[in-house]
């Protein structure tokens, strides 16, 4: 009987994480666009062209957004 009440317990700890990852990427998106997008206007550098790395930091929180987006839509599939 103990083995199946860990196993619950396993599973349950998996979803909590895996859950957690689409918000967390979320969170560090929204950083890096704000400080990616006004570094690279105070800086006179395009936030679109890859320039500086205020703009590669801009794409970044771009790629994070989209990944968390999947992330989201998978886990949602998933549940």
């Amino acid at each position: 009987m103990g083995g199946e009440h860990d196993q619950d317990d396993e599973v349950a700890a998996s979803k909590t994480v895996s859950d957690s990852v689409p918000s967390i990427l979320r969170l560090v998106a929204l950083g890096f666009v704000v400080i990616g997008f006004v570094g690279a206007v105070s800086s006179d550098a395009s936030p679109i062209a890859a320039d500086s790395a205020f703009s590669l930091l801009f794409y970044a929180g771009i790629g994070c957004a989209v990944v968390s987006i999947y992330l989201g839509v998978y886990g949602a599939g998933r549940a």
